[in-house]
C-alpha cells in the first residue's frame, strides 16, 4: 500500500497527503456514480451492470467463498414494495439442484455469507469455481446437484469453461456464466435405459418406457419411466435398445427434460414375397408367376382356411 494510504495511529497528528485526498475523492465519485445509476438508495449500479448482484443465502446452512447457490426469485418484488425493488434488487439464493438450477440459474459467491444474509454473487461474466470435471473434452459445466460446493462438467450447460487446471476430477476453474447452453436448438443426446413396459406386438400396443441419463451417466437422472414424444405405430411390435443406448431430448419452459426418441427404438420389419403378376402361357398351357419382395412393419400369421377365388364345375373350363 503507498504511505500515502497509511493508517494513523490514536494521538498521532493527523496530516491528509494531496495523494490520500484525492484517492477518498475518487472513491466518492465513483460511490455518486452507483447511486446514480441505481436510485438514491440503491446498490452498486455499475456492479449489477457488471453480473454482480447481492444474494440472500436461504440455503439453511453458511456458504463459503466461490460455493454455488441456485437462484430462487427475488427477496423481494414489485409487488412488495416498487420503489425498494426499482433501487436494490435482491436474489433468493438456495441450495442448487438438477434440472431446476440448470442454464445459468445460478451465482458463484464472492464471499462467504451466514443463513439468511445478503453477500455479493457473481450471475454472469467470468469467475473461478471448482468444477467436478467428468469428461476430459467437456467445454461447459453447469449446476452440480445438491452440492454448492461447485459445479460439474458436461456437454451442454450455462457455464463456458475457459480455463481449469486440468484432467479429470474436482478443480480450478475459470468459467464465463451466462454463456451459451444447450446446443441444437435445446435438443440434445442423452443415454436412454429400458425400465419398464412391453416392446409390443400384432395384438399390443408398445409401452416401453425409459430412465434417462445424461451421456456420462450421472446422477440422479434427468426423468425415469419415460415415453418417448415421437408417436408409436399401433400394435406393432418394437426392436428393445441395448444397455445404456442414445437417445435425443429437451428441457421444455418448466425446466422439465422431455424424451423426444430413443433411436434404438424402431418397429420390427419383414421381406415377405408377394405375388405381384399371375398369367397362362397358351404355348406351355402353364399357368406363371411374378414375384417380388416387399418391406412390411408387420407381418400376420397365415390364414388357417383356404378362401375361393374362382370357382369352375369341369377341368375343361380352363382356357
Amino acid at each position: 500500500m503507498s504511505d500515502a494510504l497509511r493508517k494513523v495511529q490514536p494521538g498521532q497528528r493527523l496530516e491528509i497527503p494531496a495523494a490520500a485526498y484525492n484517492a477518498f475523492v475518487d472513491v466518492a465519485r465513483d460511490w455518486l456514480g452507483d447511486q446514480l445509476a441505481s436510485g438514491a438508495d440503491g446498490l452498486a449500479g455499475r456492479r449489477r451492470l457488471s453480473g454482480i448482484m447481492p444474494i440472500r443465502n436461504e440455503s439453511g446452512a453458511a456458504r463459503e467463498r466461490y460455493d454455488v447457490l441456485g437462484i430462487n426469485g427475488v427477496a423481494w418484488g414489485p409487488g412488495d414494495d416498487l420503489q425498494a425493488f426499482k433501487n436494490r434488487q435482491v436474489l433468493k439464493g438456495v441450495g442448487p439442484s438438477w434440472p431446476a438450477h440448470r442454464n445459468g440459474k445460478i451465482a458463484v459467491l464472492l464471499t462467504p455469507v451466514d443463513v439468511n444474509q445478503i453477500a455479493w454473487a457473481c450471475v454472469s461474466g467470468v469467475v473461478p469455481v471448482k468444477v467436478d470435471m467428468k469428461n476430459n473434452n467437456d467445454l461447459f459445466a453447469d449446476t452440480k446437484n445438491s452440492s454448492p460446493s461447485g459445479l460439474e462438467s458436461r456437454n451442454e450447460g450455462g457455464a463456458f469453461i475457459l480455463w481449469r487446471e486440468g484432467g479429470t476430477g474436482s478443480q480450478w476453474a475459470l468459467v464465463l456464466l451466462g454463456g451459451p447452453c444447450d446446443p441444437i436448438g435445446g435438443v440434445f443426446a442423452v443415454h436412454v435405459t429400458i425400465d419398464g413396459g412391453f416392446k409390443g406386438s400384432p395384438d399390443a400396443d408398445c409401452t416401453l418406457t425409459y430412465t434417462i441419463r445424461d451421456l456420462f451417466d450421472s446422477d440422479p437422472p434427468l426423468g425415469a419411466s419415460m415415453t418417448p414424444k415421437r408417436p408409436r405405430y399401433p400394435l406393432t411390435e418394437y426392436v428393445e435398445p441395448s444397455g445404456a443406448s442414445v437417445g435425443l431430448g429437451y428441457y421444455d419452459q418448466g425446466a422439465e427434460f422431455q424424451l423426444v426418441e430413443a433411436l434404438e427404438e424402431i418397429a420390427k420389419t419383414d421381406l415377405p414375397e408377394l405375388i405381384s403378376q399371375v398369367r397362362y402361357d397358351s404355348a406351355s398351357h402353364k399357368f406363371q408367376l411374378k414375384k417380388r419382395k416387399v418391406r412390411v412393419i408387420e407381418m400376420r400369421d397365415e390364414d388357417a382356411d383356404w378362401t375361393d377365388i374362382v370357382a369352375l364345375s369341369e377341368c375343361n373350363d380352363l382356357p
